[in-house]
């Protein structure tokens, strides 16, 4: 991600956002958070050990602030911030880092268990 217009809609089933020029979606579904770019299916769930698939309703907040993107949930103390050349998220305890590669998102914890799972979609 850059620092191109990202537009972030709360809308009546959760959070919508895309950008106009990567058509990145971002939707709420009724099965919970569903994220994909083009034909790359993102799921991410925050489960028992960490982040594992998808959410259903829990405080999640997406805001687009002066230094990027921010993403934090109210009981937990996690912070996605948008730097110069990446997304990067962390949580205070877990380490999570999210990282957007040449070929997607990419993700890794230290000592949880963290799922990305990446599939062909049409959209």
């Amino acid at each position: 991600m850059d620092d191109s217009a990202l537009i972030l809609i709360h809308g009546d089933n959760g959070w919508e956002g895309w950008k106009d020029d990567s058509a990145l979606i971002l939707m709420h579904g009724q099965n919970g958070r569903e994220d994909w770019m083009d034909d790359t299916a993102l799921f991410l769930m925050h489960g028992e050990n960490g982040w594992e698939g998808w959410m259903d309703d829990s405080a999640l907040f997406l805001k687009h602030g002066e230094n990027g993107l921010e993403c934090w949930k109210a009981d937990s103390a996690l912070i996605l911030m948008h730097g110069e050349n990446d997304s990067e998220g962390w949580k205070a305890d877990s380490a999570l880092i999210l990282m957007h590669g040449e070929n997607g998102l990419e993700g890794w914890v230290a000592d949880s268990s963290l799922i990305l799972v990446r599939m062909a979609r049409k959209v």
